[in-house]
């Protein structure tokens, strides 16, 4: 766990960090199991087990924080965030005895979720959540496993702190069956209880009318080279080639078909002699077939052929069989012939073809893109690119035909209309993007940092000199006050329209910069018939929703317009959260990610690896 102590003046304003603030924790026995001090800008980090813990901060010239608050850590991993707020002492006040702690006795319980693969091996379940409910009570405890961090014998396993006592326990996982344990766990005061749980996954429906067609082709320098009599095809949804799907039949002539489940996959076709080819990631969507074609090329270790064609070197030249579509892209010219167009973007498709299942590639430098269809039939080819007006064209393929169409593009007109001008950004160049956060609030005494948060009040956010016609960022004030929206930066004028019983100040200007501080918004309480309840931060909520997804780069060297890329970094940031909130998946070699998530709104970003 890590964070922040911060330092607030009477009226709950921000004043800056701690540095060298004490912060305690206890556990429900009432042991101190941690002491830490606040370093550089008030920055803390501390190792706890989860469970139920009680702080206490303290620091010169400020009111101690030792009201018997407490938190509870669910993660078994990574870092989970707790700020603290410590308010001004500005005068001697009498020393305060601070509440008595209940103390109760407490175990560990510690185990791992597993799954049983179909050989009868035990692999762990990452991210598995353990609910745990005290026999004599409704209080639900939960614990989430660990994932693989490079250990895998950590994959799945979890740990918890407990009072002691009897506890009905259950586990689940997103695509398992939840597991409730028939008979009551058994905690002992000062004692390890072990306990694992073997999760079953969910049946799947057998899929119909969807999947994956295509054709595995051999490019070599003989004409008509048949199919290699060894070649395989494999499908799966993570690595090529280690699929628990089994190989894929093969017509006499290449072609496959094949019935999926919605999802993403990789395929591989391998055969003697050959590289093998690879296409990832495939999308298959509900109630449709993606059409992939593979190209077998020669090893480049075996004997070489005279008519062979070095592994980067000319296309070898279309066979009878072949079905190859030439797009030329060229520019209209007002003086001479028309002319190449590198850099346009192609999409070609069959005229009954969905869009998502086309083809696409960018043109060369002689403005041609070539593309390797399955199928003869009627196509539509469109080209695109920035400064032009996109255009398209119609062509009948047919097998043995030199199947070539030309696409012209008009450049645009781009005199500028005339237009009031626009105010530019206070820093006098384009507004880079800004994540806004704060809170609308008001003061109360009661409160020990002297505010409460104001749920369900309306902030509008306008660029300074917009009319009222256009149309504004809205956003809403949550349980504890808090909100959080990304804005270009420059002036804003915003509307705050307080919920009932409360009145707002009406429009204010905001200046949005990077850099920029928490930005409060005051109200006023205009009723105070019901006693105030200090709000508390906002439970996670108990739906575990599965993340996956691909990272791709645009990509001329395939047949889909993209390639996968690995290594790369996806950060899931909760809507209003901070940074120490966000969860991190890493892209494997098909692009492919995946992580759980609690249900709610989340900001995702992506780090490229290098290159």
């Amino acid at each position: 766990m890590h964070g922040r102590v911060y330092a607030l003046d009477d009226a709950g304003k921000l004043l800056g960090t701690i540095d060298g603030a004490d912060i305690e924790f206890k556990n429900q026995a009432g042991a101190i199991v941690a002491r830490i001090q606040t370093e550089d800008q008030g920055y803390y980090q501390v190792s706890l087990v989860p469970g139920q813990y009680f702080y206490k901060v303290t620091a010169a010239g400020y009111k101690d924080e030792d009201q018997g608050r407490g938190f509870s850590l669910q993660r078994s991993e990574g870092m989970s965030i707790q700020d603290f707020a410590l308010v001004k002492r500005t005068t001697d006040e009498p020393a305060h005895q601070p509440p008595q702690l209940p103390i109760v006795q407490i175990g560990r319980l510690q185990g791992h979720v597993w799954e049983r693969t179909a050989q009868g091996e035990l692999v762990g379940v990452p991210a598995a959540v353990i609910a745990l409910r005290q026999v004599s009570s409704q209080q639900l405890t939960k614990v989430v496993t660990r994932r693989d961090e490079g250990e895998q014998q950590l994959r799945g396993s979890y740990e918890v702190i407990l009072e002691e006592g009897p506890w009905h326990a259950s586990a689940s996982a997103p695509g398992f069956q939840t597991l409730v344990d028939p008979e009551p766990l058994l905690i002992t005061s000062g004692n390890e209880t072990e306990r694992d749980f073997v999760l079953t996954r969910q049946p799947t429906p057998r899929p119909e009318g969807q999947g994956i067609r295509g054709i595995v082709r051999v490019r070599a320098g003989v004409p008509n080279t048949p199919l290699p009599a060894d070649c395989v095809l494999h499908i799966d949804t993570n690595t090529p080639g280690k699929s628990g799907i089994e190989a894929i039949p093969l017509s006499p002539s290449g072609q496959f078909q094949h019935e999926l489940a919605p999802n993403a996959y990789a395929l591989e076709a391998v055969a003697s002699g050959y590289r093998s080819s690879h296409r990832a990631p495939v999308f298959v969507l509900p109630g449709r077939y993606t059409v992939v074609e593979l190209t077998l090329v020669p090893d480049a270790s075996a004997p070489a052929s005279p008519d062979d064609a070095a592994p980067d070197g000319p296309d070898v030249p279309q066979q009878p069989d072949d079905l190859v579509l030439l797009a030329r892209v060229v520019r209209d010219s007002l003086e001479g012939p028309p002319r190449p167009l590198p850099g346009a973007a192609v999409l070609v498709r069959r005229e009954d073809q969905p869009f998502d299942q086309a083809l696409r590639g960018t043109a060369d430098q002689h403005g041609e893109v070539r593309f390797a269809l399955v199928e003869p039939g009627s196509y539509v080819a469109l080209a695109q690119m920035n400064g032009y007006q996109p255009n398209g064209s119609r062509i009948d393929v047919a097998i043995g035909s030199h199947n070539e169409t030309v696409i012209t593009l008009r450049k645009l007109d781009t005199t500028p209309e005339q237009r009031p001008p626009e105010l530019p950004p206070s820093n006098g160049r384009e507004g880079e993007p800004v994540e806004v956060h704060g809170y609308v609030v008001y003061r109360d005494p009661q409160s020990s940092t002297g505010l409460f948060g104001v749920r369900d009040a309306q902030l509008l956010w306008r660029r300074h000199g917009e009319t009222s016609n256009d149309r504004p960022r809205q956003i809403s004030s949550q349980r504890t006050g808090d909100f959080s929206l990304m804005l270009a930066e420059g002036e804003y004028d915003v509307e705050l329209r307080s919920p009932p019983g409360y009145r707002g100040p009406g429009n204010t200007q905001v200046s949005v910069a990077l850099g920029m501080p928490t930005k409060y918004f005051y109200v006023e309480k205009v009723s105070s018939r019901q006693p105030d309840i200090e709000q508390q931060p906002t439970l996670p909520s108990d739906v575990q929703i599965r993340i996956q997804g691909y990272v791709v780069t645009p990509s001329n060297r395939t047949g889909v317009g993209y390639a996968a890329v690995a290594g790369a970094e996806v950060v899931w940031t909760p809507q209003g959260g901070s940074p120490g909130q966000a969860r991190i998946a890493k892209s494997d070699t098909g692009g492919r990610f995946t992580l759980t998530l609690t249900e709610g709104a989340y900001i995702a970003s992506v780090t490229p690896p290098s290159g």
